[in-house]
């Protein structure tokens, strides 16, 4: 499974750094008072902020889908009681808990029906 994850990794280096660099030869050519050696320096330039962007978009989303991943394991483990993880949450959530004073209005999830005693 890891050599999977480094391939498709691997393959999705090269292709955007396929595509910063036809971004900077597009951009390049654009300019085209430049010398053929200038718009190749133009077009590396380019290409280096434009993977140097992409690199920062990707690590804030996923550090950004760390938080909450973070965030609602801790809130999930904090409703589950010692022994019976399920027992607790579904409790709340359908109104059998003790100490539950409303009835809901709306069946158990999927994920609790059969496991509340």
């Amino acid at each position: 499974m890891a050599g999977l994850a480094r391939l498709e990794g691997y393959l999705i280096s090269q292709a955007a750094r396929r595509e910063a660099d036809e971004a900077g030869e597009n951009f390049a050519e654009a300019l085209s008072w430049l010398g053929p050696d200038e718009q190749r320096v133009i077009a590396e330039r380019f290409a280096q902020h434009h993977l140097r962007l992409k690199w920062q978009m990707l690590t804030a989303v996923v550090g950004g889908a760390q938080e909450p991943k973070a965030e609602y394991g801790s809130a999930t483990r904090s409703f589950a009681a010692p022994g019976r993880p399920h027992r607790t949450a579904c409790g709340f959530l359908t109104g059998t808990a003790p100490g539950a004073t409303a009835t809901p209005q709306w069946p158990a999830p999927p994920a609790c029906r059969g496991r509340i005693q």
